[in-house]
């Protein structure tokens, strides 16, 4: 049995945020995650907020602000697949040691994907839907994990409307939804309500969390689990 952890927004540097804010949260994460054994972290993005959010000391936006998360990450010792938005792409290999496109067969019979648009930050570009394609013929794995920033169409009961959800090519949406083995697509991007999954045919789609800002407690925390053997998701409400 292999068990994935999904994580989204954590929003570092950000100025709803303190900095002894962000520090303990990192460190009630790990010690979490520790005591869990996750045998994979997917973390769908935002890792650090964009300009116009960040903490005045800490703009512009720039490569040295995810230093924290990535010695943070180190220290776990487990293996994260990270997916990023277009703001990334001067350093997202740099940093992460991964492609844009990443694909993961470490676990037994998952296929695990990590993708990160190449045309805007909730775009993708006909090349890379054409690679998932090949990744998906090629895959003979029991069950398929894909993790994007911004979330699979229809995949909470938020209304659609511009920079909200992905933009999907019926073909795909065609071969995700009769894939013979299980697909589960989870996003991130919303600071929404916490609901459950959406079923379309062999594909399961959900948002993979969220982590409060200070200035908001009232909107929680709230991560995901994939069981792989059994192949049930979870969702843990932790005081993170």
């Amino acid at each position: 049995m292999s068990t994935i952890l999904f994580i989204s927004d954590i929003h570092l540097c950000d100025n709803r945020n303190s900095r002894a804010f962000e520090e303990r949260r990192l460190e009630r994460l790990a010690a979490w995650i520790r005591q869990s054994q996750f045998d994979l972290v997917i973390n769908l993005g935002d890792t650090v907020s964009r300009d116009g959010c960040l903490r005045d000391e800490l703009t512009p936006y720039r490569r040295e602000l995810f230093e924290e998360y990535l010695s943070w990450r180190k220290a776990l010792g487990i293996p994260f697949l990270e997916c990023g938005l277009r703001r990334e792409h001067p350093f997202f290999e740099e940093i992460y040691e991964q492609p844009l496109n990443c694909v993961n067969r470490s676990l037994p019979g998952v296929t695990a994907f990590a993708l990160t648009p190449n045309s805007g930050d909730h775009i993708f570009t006909d090349q890379q839907w054409q690679w998932l394609e090949n990744e998906l013929t090629k895959s003979e794995s029991t069950t398929v994990v894909i993790g994007t920033h911004v979330p699979y169409p229809n995949s909470c009961s938020r209304p659609a409307a511009v920079c909200c959800y992905l933009k999907v090519p019926v073909t795909i949406h065609h071969r995700l939804e009769t894939f013979p083995s299980p697909v589960f697509w989870a996003g991130g991007h919303f600071h929404w309500e916490i609901e459950p999954p959406v079923s379309f045919g062999s594909l399961t789609a959900f948002m993979g969390g969220r982590f409060s800002f200070e200035s908001e407690p009232q909107k929680k925390t709230y991560l995901r689990l994939l069981d792989t053997k059994t192949l049930a998701l979870t969702t843990v409400t932790e005081q993170l």
